[in-house]
C-alpha cells in the first residue's frame, strides 16, 4: 500500500470536535442533553487512544505520511481539549450580541438608571452533576464592580448554598457579565 497523506483522520477529528462542541455547549444550556456530552467526551477519549495505537502502528510500518495525518488529527483533538471552554465563552459572546436587545431589556426593565442595583438573568440551565449543581447567570452591574457585596447578595438570593460555590466570571460587554457558579 502506498504511503500517502490521508485527509480522513483530520476530517474525522474535525467532525468529532464539532460534535463535542455542539453537544458540550448544549449541556450548558439545556439540562436534558447532559448524557450526550458525557457520551461524546468518552468517544473523544476512545478515539484519541485508538489514534495513538494507529499512530504507533503506522510509524512501526514506516508509513510516515499516513502517520503524519494521524498525528495531526491527534493534535487537533488535544487542541480542542485545551480550547473547549474558551470556545464555549466565544459562543456565549456571539449569543449575547445576537440577542443583546432582549437581554438588555430583561436586565434593565424596572430599574432606574440611577438606582445602581445589579440585576441577574438565568442564562442557561441549573445542572446537577456528580460534583454538585452548576448555575449560569447573566448579570448587569451598573456600578461595574462585579466583585461587590451587592453582586454577592444578588447571587445568594438566586443560588442555594452559595457560600460553597466557586465562581467563574467573564465580561461579555460593557457592564454585562457571564457568571458560572459551580457548587
Amino acid at each position: 500500500m502506498a504511503d500517502r497523506f490521508s485527509a480522513f483522520p483530520l476530517l474525522f477529528a474535525l467532525v468529532l470536535a464539532g460534535l463535542s462542541l455542539g453537544l458540550g455547549y448544549s449541556t450548558f444550556n439545556f439540562e436534558q442533553f447532559d448524557g450526550l456530552w458525557l457520551l461524546t467526551s468518552l468517544l473523544i477519549v476512545l478515539v484519541f487512544f485508538v489514534g495513538l495505537v494507529l499512530l504507533v502502528i503506522r510509524l512501526a510500518r514506516r508509513q510516515w505520511r499516513r502517520g503524519a495525518s494521524v498525528a495531526l488529527a491527534l493534535a487537533l483533538i488535544v487542541a480542542y481539549g485545551f480550547a473547549g471552554q474558551e470556545l464555549f465563552f466565544q459562543i456565549d459572546q456571539v449569543r449575547f450580541q445576537v440577542f443583546k436587545d432582549h437581554y438588555v431589556g430583561v436586565l434593565t426593565s424596572g430599574t432606574q438608571p440611577s438606582a445602581g442595583e445589579p440585576t441577574a438573568f438565568r442564562w442557561g440551565f441549573w445542572a446537577h452533576f456528580t460534583t454538585g449543581p452548576i448555575y449560569r447567570m447573566l448579570i448587569h452591574d451598573p456600578a461595574d464592580d462585579i466583585q461587590s457585596v451587592k453582586i454577592k447578595a444578588l447571587l445568594e438570593t438566586k443560588i442555594e448554598n452559595f457560600s460553597f460555590c466557586h465562581l467563574s466570571t467573564r465580561r461579555l460587554e460593557g457592564r454585562f457579565y457571564s457568571v458560572v457558579a459551580a457548587c
